[in-house]
């Protein structure tokens, strides 16, 4: 019965669409896509889970790890049973939308998606960035005009960065409008 199977293979959190149908020589046939991460979480308890482009949270995969940008720090809320999303009442208030959020915004954009490995969120609820290449701390600060920002960094470091090195500063702070504020080493 191909509704039964697509609908048993909907329940399954890593697959993210689910299409069965039986051809015309009575096979039959699955279409399936697997949900593909965007974002691991970890918690204070260094429980762990995965987020998808949709915003679904669902639990690790125990035969492979996909290497994807990483957060951690403080963020209150509780692990997913299953298959969940940020869109749940469960998660309004705690940290997954803005989360989300800032992994969409850097994932969408080559450059920054190799570059960027680690979001942290610190006690006081600001946002820093870890670098792939050079020794350098990110402070996004609130997540209010994220977009801009984020061209700002990906600016910084395409003309600056560039040409005086990776290694030349210890922080490069996007926390003020319009401005991008290094630290040198």
């Amino acid at each position: 019965d191909e509704v039964l199977s697509e609908n048993k293979l909907r329940q399954n959190p890593y697959i993210a669409h689910a299409d069965a149908y039986i051809n015309i020589k009575g096979e039959l046939i699955l279409n399936i896509k697997e949900r593909e991460a965007i974002l691991r979480i970890y918690l204070s308890d260094n429980s762990s889970f995965y987020m998808d482009h949709e915003g679904k949270l669902f639990p690790l995969c125990n035969w492979f790890t996909p290497r994807l940008l990483i957060a951690n720090g403080y963020i209150n809320a509780p692990e997913p049973e299953g298959l969940s999303s940020i869109q749940d009442s469960t998660y309004a208030e705690t940290a997954l939308p803005e989360l989300y959020e800032l992994a969409k915004n850097i994932t969408s954009r080559p450059f920054l998606n190799s570059q960027i490995s680690q979001i942290y969120i610190n006690s006081i609820g600001e946002y820093n960035l870890t670098p792939e290449l050079g020794n350098h701390s990110i402070r996004l600060g609130q997540m209010d005009h994220l977009d801009k920002k984020l061209r700002n960094l990906e600016t910084f470091y395409r003309k600056k960065l560039v040409r005086e090195g990776w290694d030349k500063y210890e922080i490069i702070n996007l926390m003020y409008t319009n401005q991008v504020v290094c630290t040198k080493k």
